[in-house]
């Protein structure tokens, strides 16, 4: 038909990582919106006295840590103000063991972490695009 334009497609393409244990910053004002746990323990708190530090006031310089003990990564608050807690639990002394998907809550939940271990798949589907004869776009 004339003057109407022909539609390519490309094809349907996947994408899939194996992600390193991280924590996922579902609220607080961070550098990062992933904090990938490279080494243990990783502090929490207030730059530069922390691994990753968060701006809140409310937030001490040296707040929490996230370490790995006997095939376990687990929190534990380091004496700061206005303490740790893992889906809404005050963090005991030894620490709590973090399971895939639990809260991790900073100063009375100014600062929400969400816990994803190690071996968990990120997969992008990058889906058929429609493109101009001719022309090919990948998103």
């Amino acid at each position: 038909m004339e003057g109407q334009e022909e539609i390519a497609r490309i094809g349907h393409s996947v994408m899939t990582k194996i992600l390193p244990s991280s924590l996922v910053v579902e609220k607080g004002e961070c550098d990062t919106s992933i904090i990938i746990l490279e080494k243990t323990p990783h502090v929490l708190g207030k730059l530069p006295h922390a691994d990753t530090g968060f701006e809140s006031e409310f937030v001490s310089r040296l707040h929490a840590e996230v370490f790995e003990e006997e095939g376990y990564y687990k929190v534990r608050d380091l004496g700061s103000k206005n303490g740790t807690s893992v889906n809404g639990k005050k963090v005991v002394e030894q620490g709590q063991t973090l399971h895939h998907g639990d809260g991790i809550e900073l100063a009375e939940g100014q600062v929400i972490l969400c816990f994803n271990p190690s071996g968990r798949t990120l997969t992008l589907g990058l889906g058929t695009i429609p493109t101009k004869q001719g022309s090919s776009s990948r998103r």
